[in-house]
């Protein structure tokens, strides 16, 4: 089903607060059980919401291209597809699960994406890659919390592109509905140590259901 959201970032000038929609993200995705292991697959096409126009003043230009960054540096550089400008993304992902003592889950998954231009905001088709491993206290059908380790990697891409950074995150479930909460924390750069002068952390919140 579609995925998105928007991003409210920190004011960078007197007056001036960054809000921009995410792309929408839609695909076919298939889970998998074997006892206490449970795993995913899926393949997702990322479909861009977001343009740079050439044809307005520069210094919006550089406005609405500093919203996408700091998007993307606010989730450790994850999910790069949601936050690149006129790129449209094929994505293939893949994730498992092993459950320990029916109240702690062991997690790895990874992520390939392929970012390919469809406007003006230049012509080479960029390689990403990501991946996570963590774990999660359990409390089934009502409560999980966990912390993650995450890498995001550019490897077409100029430079250190390589981000790391600390995920803690939270889900409770209300009946059909939950509640999810998630605090990034970059540990290098280009984001840069979360806490230093200059540098970036994500705090995220959103609602959902399950059908």
């Amino acid at each position: 089903m579609p995925l998105t959201y928007f991003d409210v970032s920190t004011a960078t000038d007197p007056g001036t607060t960054l809000i921009r929609f995410a792309n929408v993200a839609l695909g076919a995705h298939r889970r998998f059980s074997h006892e206490a292991t449970s795993g995913t697959v899926a393949l997702d096409v990322a479909i861009p919401t977001g343009w740079v126009p050439g044809d307005i003043d520069p210094t919006e230009q550089d406005y609405i291209r500093l919203a996408f960054r700091t998007s993307a540096a606010a989730h450790g550089g994850r999910r790069l597809w949601l936050w690149t400008p006129e790129r449209l993304s094929f994505v293939a992902s893949g994730g498992v699960s092993h459950r320990l003592a029916e109240i702690v889950d062991i997690f790895a998954d990874a992520a390939i994406a392929s970012l390919i231009p469809v406007g003006d905001e230049g012509t080479d088709v960029d390689l990403f890659v990501e991946a996570a491993i963590g774990g999660a206290w359990v409390v089934p059908n009502l409560l999980r919390l966990g912390l993650q380790l995450q890498l995001a990697w550019l490897p077409t891409g100029a430079g250190d592109t390589l981000q790391t950074s600390l995920e803690l995150f939270g889900r409770v479930w209300l009946d059909q509905l939950f509640v999810a909460l998630g605090f990034t924390m970059n540990l290098d750069e280009p984001a840069g140590f979360a806490f230093d002068t200059m540098g970036v952390w994500g705090l995220h919140v959103g609602v959902g259901s399950r059908f």
